[in-house]
C-alpha cells in the first residue's frame, strides 16, 4: 500500500504469499510447476490448484480440396482464364502439393507433373501475387493449373 507522504522508490513493495488470492477467493501461492491438467481440453478449475479455465486452441483449417468425381467438369476440356489476380498461395511439406487462390474463382491446384514444374508454377504465382500482376492460366478438366503466364 502506498501512502500519500511516502517517497518514491525503484523497488516494489514485498508481496506476502498469504495475501495472494485466486479468482475464487481462496489463497494460494505460485508454484514452480503448472497446474494439473484435467484432460478434455481445459485446466483443472478446482480451488486447490487455483488454475484458470483455458479454452482449447482453435481447430486448424483444412487444406483446399479438388471437386468430387461427380462434379460437372467435362472430360478433355481445357480453358484459358485471362486477366486474373492471384490473391493467395498455399503449400505444405508434401511432394507436389501447391495451390493458388484466384480472385473470383477460388482455389486451384498446380498440376503435379514433376517437382520442377510445381516449383516453377509456384514461383510464377508467388511473383504475380507479390507485384499484383495479372495472370493468364490454363485450367483443364482435371481442375489443375498446367500453365501460367504473368504479365
Amino acid at each position: 500500500m502506498i501512502m500519500a507522504d511516502a517517497q518514491p522508490t525503484l523497488m516494489p513493495e514485498r508481496i506476502d504469499s498469504d495475501s495472494i488470492q485466486s479468482p475464487g477467493g481462496s489463497t494460494s501461492a505460485p508454484t514452480q510447476s503448472p497446474p494439473a491438467f484435467a484432460g478434455g481440453g481445459a485446466y483443472d478449475t478446482s480451488a486447490a490448484t487455483g488454475a484458470r479455465l483455458m479454452s482449447p486452441p482453435p481447430a486448424l483449417q483444412s487444406a483446399p480440396t479438388l471437386p468430387t468425381s461427380g462434379s460437372s467438369i467435362g472430360s478433355g476440356v481445357s480453358a484459358w482464364q485471362n486477366n486474373k489476380q492471384i490473391d493467395a498461395l498455399w503449400t505444405i511439406n508434401e511432394d507436389r502439393n501447391s495451390w493458388i487462390g484466384v480472385t473470383g474463382v477460388g482455389w486451384r491446384k498446380l498440376a503435379p507433373g514433376t517437382e520442377t514444374s510445381v516449383i516453377a508454377l509456384s514461383m510464377l504465382a508467388a511473383h504475380a501475387r507479390s507485384v499484383n500482376a495479372p495472370v493468364n492460366y490454363r485450367d483443364e478438366s482435371d481442375n489443375l493449373v498446367h500453365e501460367i503466364y504473368v504479365w
